[in-house]
């Protein structure tokens, strides 16, 4: 906050003011004409600080808008090829291609859709034979096996995470320990 100036030549009031002190209410008229000056100048300044603030906020709201829009745009690039690709299998199916075809078909878009996720860093979370972590597994069975209590023994559903943030746990199956 800005602190306004203490002006270096108020002088204190002595005593009372009469008629014939001409000169010392001319000072204290032009003390007061300053200290109005310096409060409209500090009024100014405060003024223009808040509209910058609120025009930078608007701004960063923009920029962030855009920024989510740019990597929304990016990843529906190289999803759109993957969705044409699906497609074209859904058409083979329904013209009667052979079983294998398909899958096969299925497969190579399965890659294709995972790299391009990938290439937003989005990767699966390694679960099975690994100790259960609770922040970025979900425990949705437990089973007695053959493996030490506390292991995920088996996946429900794939997690995935994106750089070092989990997107969606994998929920798992975790082991209860061995049987007696």
């Amino acid at each position: 906050m800005i602190e306004p100036e203490e002006p270096s030549d108020v002088k204190e009031i002595e005593g009372p003011l009469d008629a014939t002190d001409d000169g010392r209410i001319a000072d204290l008229e032009a003390q007061v004409a300053d200290l109005e000056r310096q409060l409209a100048e500090t009024r100014d300044g405060m003024l223009r600080a808040i509209a910058d603030l609120q025009n930078y906020r608007r701004r960063s709201v923009q920029d962030m808008q855009h920024a989510k829009e740019a990597v929304a745009a990016g990843l529906a690039g190289k999803l759109l090829p993957v969705l044409d690709n699906f497609e074209r299998t859904l058409e083979a199916a329904e013209a009667g291609t052979n079983i294998e075809s398909l899958i096969e078909g299925v497969r190579l878009v399965d890659k294709q859709l995972r790299a391009a996720l990938e290439e937003y860093n989005v990767r699966p979370i390694l679960a099975v034979g690994l100790p259960f972590d609770p922040h970025i597994h979900e425990a949705v069975a437990t089973e007695d096996s053959e493996h030490d209590e506390g292991t995920v023994i088996g996946e429900i559903e794939r997690g995935y995470a994106i750089g070092k943030k989990v997107l969606r746990p994998t929920k798992a199956r975790v082991s209860k320990g061995k049987k007696s």
